[in-house]
Formats: C-alpha cells, structure tokens, sequence
C-alpha cells in the first residue's frame, strides 16, 4: 500500500462487516495509515449506514452502495449481494 502511494495509485478499500467502529477497532487493510487509502462504508437504497457495515469517523471516507447489489457471479450469471466489498 505504501508503495502504491509512493507512485501515486489510491488504494480502495471495504470497510467491514462487523457493525464495528473502525476508529475504535481497525479493520485492516481499510485502516491502514496511508494517505492513498480510501475506505468505503456500505449504504442502503436510502442512503443510511447498512446495518452490517462498519463506520468511522476518521476513518471511514465515503459510503457507496452496498446492500441489494446486483452483480455477476463467477460461473453462475448474476445474484444480489450485500456487504462493505459490493460498495
């Protein structure tokens, strides 16, 4: 990751799915002290913190789109999933 800063790429990260406060109880690598890293909470179709997902404060960046995620799945088509990696 701090390779990744040092050449100027923003690293992305999910959260977690703990429920937790990621402030208090990191969650690595989304807590890591590297200026490129961003971490992205998970939000609902109302725009409110999804109950699964972690938050911070300081260390928490954005929120994105993470419950009820259409996508495509490896071998299958495609399913609605949910959780801090679909934001």
């Amino acid at each position: 990751i701090q390779r990744a800063h040092d050449a100027g790429i923003l690293f992305v990260a999910a959260a977690g799915n703990d429920a937790s406060d990621n402030d208090a109880t990191p969650q690595y690598p989304a807590s890591y002290n590297v200026p490129n890293v961003i971490s992205v909470a998970a939000i609902d179709n109302q725009g409110r913190l999804a109950r699964f997902s972690n938050y911070g404060k300081r260390s928490v960046h954005v929120g994105a789109p993470g419950v009820n995620v259409f996508s495509s799945i490896v071998g299958t088509g495609y399913d609605s999933w949910s959780g801090t990696s679909m934001a």
